[in-house]
C-alpha cells in the first residue's frame, strides 16, 4: 500500500508513454509556447496588478490560473458554468496581443455538485484526507474532500468541463491565442499533480494531520492500476477537447520561498526569504529557470518559457525584458497600450456536453528543453506592490 508515494513518478511515466498521436490521427503543428507568462489569479485581476504587468515589455502571455469552484457555484445546476473570471483574464491577454495557457485547479476546489447525489448532483465518490503546506510559515492542518481519480462520474464531470471550456473559447474567438493546457484532474491544493500521502520526516503536528491518509486510501480500494486508468481517461478527454495544444504537467515558477507580502523571493527559505532588491538580483533568479543546469559550456539546456508573479514583473521590468530576449530572441517589444477593463458578465449556464471516454492511449506533449546555440551571446544584468501570495504546496 505504501507504494502509492511513488504515484507522481508513475503518472509521469504514463503521460510520456502516451505522448504519441492517436492511431489514425493527423499530425498537428503545435503553437509556439516560448516566452514569459504572468501567473494570473483572481486577486491580481481585482487589484489591477495583472493589467499593469501584462503591459510590461517582454511579457508574452499569461497563465490563466483559476479554481474549478470559481467557475460555478454550489447552488448551480451540475455542469453549468459562469466564465466571467476566466474571460476577464483571457481578454487581458488577447486584447494586448498576448498568448495564454490555462490551468484549472481541481482537488479541494472540485464543485460540491460533483459529489452530491443525483438528481441534484453527479454522485462522484470521494474521500477526506489531511493536508499541510509543509514548510510554509503558519501552515496548519487542512481537511480536504477529494474525488477518487478513477471514479467514472468524476472523470465524466472533468471531461465535460474541458469540452465546455474549449467550446467557449472558440465561440469567443480566443481559442487560437491559447498555447498550452495544464494537465490537472489529480490535485490537492494547487494545479500541481499530486495526491495526499504520509511523507516521512515531517514534524509531529504534520504527522498528526497526515497519519490517517494511508488508511483512508486503503478504505477506498486504492491501487496504482486504478489511478493510472483514471489518468489515461483524463488525458483522452484533454486530447479530444484541445487536440492542437501543448500539454504541460509542470512549469518553472518564481514562487519558491515566496514572500507573504506578494511576489517571489530571490533566495533564502520559505521561513526566511531574501527579498529581491534590483533588476540584476531578480534576473539572477530568472537565469535559474532559463538554464536549469547552468549557462556555461557548449549548448546548455534551455527552458522554453517561465511563469512569473505580477508584483515581480512590475517591480523589475528590465530583468523581465532581458529574460524574454533570451527565450525569444528578436525585435525589442514595445509597450502595450493600457488595456480596457473587461465588461461585467452575468451568470449564463451553459449546456452540458458529454464527451466519450476511453481508457486507450492518449497524446500529451510536455514542453521540451532546447539547446542554446554555442554562439549565443552572454547576457549581463542591466517597492514590491500589494500582497497576493500564490498557493504553494
Amino acid at each position: 500500500m505504501r507504494t502509492f508515494k511513488r504515484l507522481v513518478i508513475g503518472l509521469l511515466a504514463v503521460g510520456l508513454a502516451h505522448s504519441e498521436a492517436l492511431p489514425g490521427s493527423a499530425a498537428t503543428t503545435l503553437p509556439d509556447i516560448r516566452g514569459i507568462y504572468i501567473v494570473a489569479q483572481k486577486g491580481w485581476l481585482d487589484d489591477g496588478q495583472l493589467a499593469q504587468a501584462i503591459a510590461v515589455p517582454g511579457v508574452d502571455g499569461i497563465l490563466v490560473y483559476v479554481l474549478w469552484s470559481v467557475l460555478t457555484s454550489a447552488k448551480a445546476p451540475p455542469k453549468t458554468y459562469n466564465w466571467t473570471v476566466l474571460d476577464q483574464m483571457v481578454q487581458l491577454a488577447v486584447s494586448n496581443g498576448k498568448k495564454f495557457e490555462v490551468g484549472i485547479v481541481t482537488g479541494r476546489d472540485t464543485p460540491a455538485w460533483v459529489f452530491d447525489a443525483p438528481p441534484q448532483g453527479l454522485g462522484a465518490a470521494g474521500q477526506t484526507f489531511g493536508y499541510v503546506q509543509l514548510g510554509k510559515p503558519g501552515a496548519g492542518c487542512l481537511r480536504v474532500q477529494l474525488a477518487l481519480p478513477w471514479d467514472n462520474n468524476y472523470i465524466a464531470a472533468y471531461a465535460d468541463l474541458l469540452q465546455q471550456l474549449s467550446t467557449h473559447l472558440k465561440a469567443q474567438s480566443w481559442y487560437n491565442s491559447m498555447t498550452m493546457l495544464r494537465l490537472t484532474g489529480i490535485n490537492t491544493y494547487t494545479e500541481e499533480l499530486r495526491l495526499p500521502a504520509e511523507p516521512p520526516g515531517t514534524g509531529a503536528a504534520a504527522q498528526s494531520c497526515l497519519s490517517g491518509n494511508l488508511q483512508a486510501w486503503e478504505q477506498v480500494g486504492y491501487t496504482q492500476g486504478l489511478v493510472a486508468t483514471g489518468w489515461r481517461q483524463m488525458l483522452t478527454a484533454s486530447q479530444r477537447a484541445f487536440p492542437d495544444k501543448t500539454f504541460t504537467l509542470l512549469a518553472w515558477q518564481t514562487n519558491e520561498s515566496e514572500l507573504q507580502t506578494g511576489g517571489a523571493a530571490c533566495g533564502g527559505t520559505r521561513a526566511m526569504p531574501m527579498v529581491c532588491t534590483s533588476d540584476a538580483d531578480y534576473f539572477n533568479l530568472l537565469k535559474l529557470g532559463i538554464f536549469p543546469e547552468g549557462s556555461s559550456g557548449t549548448n546548455p539546456v534551455m527552458a522554453q518559457y517561465l511563469e512569473l508573479l505580477p508584483p515581480n514583473v512590475i517591480a523589475f521590468p528590465n530583468a523581465v525584458l532581458q529574460a524574454h530576449n533570451i527565450l525569444l530572441p528578436g525585435p525589442t517589444p514595445v509597450t502595450a497600450p493600457t488595456p480596457t477593463p473587461a465588461p461585467k458578465a452575468t451568470f449564463e449556464p451553459t449546456s452540458s456536453m458529454t464527451p466519450e471516454l476511453t481508457s486507450g492511449p492518449t497524446p500529451t506533449t510536455a514542453p521540451k528543453s532546447e539547446r542554446l546555440p554555442s554562439n549565443t551571446p552572454t547576457f549581463e544584468p542591466p517597492s514590491t506592490p500589494a500582497p497576493k501570495p500564490i498557493p504553494k504546496s
